[in-house]
């Protein structure tokens, strides 16, 4: 994961920036830039431009054998959407299949709850408190030339 090649690696808060926003590292270099918010919990959610590529991956999830999930996220606004995920072979990163959306629905902060369909084999049941602010996740959106609505 690039993420730990920019430095965000190191501490293990849920949001490092007294601003209350997603931390944020970029290297130009190697055409990346990232926003992420990580927990004690040894959860993340991370977005990332990597040569014009978006993607909005959740690290420290429960380990599955499946390759795609289908989660209910829920804002704590109320707002709901069905997104669909796909694992890493170690079953425990997931990335989801439409990253703009998704990244979109992060932006207005505040509580996310993450929840698979009842009966699931490997059942999800998370909470994340993300970050009021959103600039640093736009500006990942930006770098891959999505728009932020």
């Amino acid at each position: 994961m690039a993420i730990a090649g920019l430095g965000l690696g190191g501490a293990t808060t849920a949001a490092a920036q007294a601003d209350d926003d997603w931390e944020f590292a970029e290297d130009a270099a190697r055409s990346l830039t990232v926003a992420a918010v990580r927990y004690d919990s040894g959860h993340a959610v991370i977005a990332q431009c990597a040569n014009g590529q978006l993607r909005v991956l959740l690290a420290g999830l429960p380990a599955t054998t499946e390759t795609s999930r289908r989660l209910t996220a829920t804002r704590s606004g109320g707002a709901t959407d069905t997104q669909s995920w796909t694992m890493d072979e170690g079953g425990s990163l997931t990335s989801t299949f439409l990253p703009a959306r998704d990244a979109r629905f992060l932006r207005a902060g505040g509580g996310l709850r993450l929840r698979s369909a009842p009966g699931d084999s490997a059942p999800i049941n998370a909470a994340f408190d993300l970050p009021a602010q959103s600039a640093n996740l736009d500006r990942v959106l930006t770098a891959c030339g999505y728009p932020l609505v």
